[in-house]
């Protein structure tokens, strides 16, 4: 009998945590909404490639201004956009400039007072993938996975996790996230970093500012234990139930209906047309219809066990 396996990053421990069968919709059946508007989210990952190469310029060539690592990471990401257009989004050349511009000013804010990235052999640790064993015995394999945007020395010795953040509206997310708690767990570091860059309109004195939270180790381990007791071994277990095994994920996984509104009950969940219907027929209709297939998400490019 071979070994089951579980690999979860933080965004599916969340998922999980607020809802299962929302877990199972995003990650088993790779479901999302066929008229979803991604733009927020794509223009974060082109800001966390510019940073990506930006901090890898600033370790390979450190006697050289900031101004040639901007220079050559918006370069790097012109060329990129070239020989693979879809990597620019569908975006124009306005929001591809405006991108650029406010990568160019976050560059200057920092200037002179920016943080070190660590680095092996010349190379920075950015965008760093890894997949952390959290538990195994003879039957399952329990792992952590995720990518982390940066690891930094923060004041002298101390290792710290940087975690970039772009927003089209500034709010101050909350200290003690699942996502820091679980990048904490997995690099065995104490700090958490949130490296904020607003894409308002118009720049303000906060639009690029950050925040550091100490993570005691009390409070990795309890993650520890919470993750592995509430989501890792429900999910096994469930996997493990024969009498469901042949079921689809309704009735494999709860609903959790308290979420089905969403923020300020304005906000629903993409899903709820489907967990408010009974017949499954219907149900798996709604899902050819209504939402389109994906491949799996995994949040590393390169595997590395920490």
């Amino acid at each position: 009998m071979s070994k089951y396996i579980l690999a979860l990053d933080a965004s599916q421990i969340k998922t999980y945590k607020d809802c299962n069968l929302l877990w199972a919709y995003l990650y088993r059946e790779n479901l999302r909404l066929a008229s979803a508007d991604t733009s927020a989210m794509d223009k974060g990952t082109i800001m966390h490639s510019l940073l990506e190469y930006y901090y890898k310029a600033k370790v390979k060539s450190p006697n050289d201004s900031h101004v040639k690592w901007v220079q050559e990471s918006i370069e790097i990401f012109e060329n990129e956009i070239k020989q693979v257009p879809k990597k620019a989004f569908g975006f124009d050349r306005d929001l591809l400039n405006f991108l650029k511009q406010r990568f160019t000013q976050y560059s200057f804010n920092w200037a002179g007072r920016d943080f070190t990235p660590i680095s092996k052999n010349g190379e920075a640790a950015a965008e760093l993938g890894f997949s952390k064993i959290l538990y195994e015995d003879d039957s399952v394999l329990f792992l952590l996975e995720g990518r982390i945007d940066l690891m930094i020395e923060y004041e002298g010795d101390r290792i710290c996790v940087v975690d970039h953040k772009t927003q089209d509206r500034e709010t101050h997310l909350f200290d003690y996230r699942i996502q820091p708690l679980t990048y904490a767990l997995a690099a065995g570091v104490n700090y958490a970093m949130i490296n904020y860059v607003g894409l308002q309109k118009e720049l303000t004195k906060t639009s690029l500012r950050r925040t550091v939270t100490n993570i005691p180790n009390w409070m990795i381990e309890r993650h520890r234990q919470w993750i592995l007791e509430n989501v890792y071994m429900p999910i096994y277990q469930r996997d493990l139930d024969i009498s469901r095994k042949e079921f689809p994920n309704e009735f494999k996984f709860q609903r959790d209906f308290s979420n089905c509104a969403g923020a300020f009950d304005s906000h629903s969940c993409i899903f709820s047309k489907l967990c408010f219907v009974e017949n499954q027929e219907l149900r798996d209709n709604l899902k050819r219809f209504h939402y389109e297939k994906v491949e799996s998400w995994s949040p590393w490019r390169v595997k590395e066990i920490l």
